[in-house]
């Protein structure tokens, strides 16, 4: 396909490396969000980091959602 239509192959590429990215987005909030639920008071709903962090996880999964589809 290489030859035949570079264009296709060049395409594919970057489709690959976008899902690539959107995964370690998606990782590196999963992580974030693991270790300040881990060091989270009682009262979770008072931090407001991971009230954030939640928000930002939730619109990231929703964008990546709709990208991918």
């Amino acid at each position: 396909m290489k030859a035949e239509r570079p264009d296709l192959e060049e395409l594919k590429t970057e489709l690959t490396q976008q899902q690539n990215s959107f995964k370690i987005s998606l990782k590196n909030l999963e992580e974030d969000l693991l270790t300040r639920l881990n060091a989270a008071s009682d009262n979770i709903v008072s931090d407001v980091a991971l009230v954030n962090n939640l928000e930002t996880a939730a619109a990231t999964s929703t964008e990546v959602k709709q990208k991918v589809n």
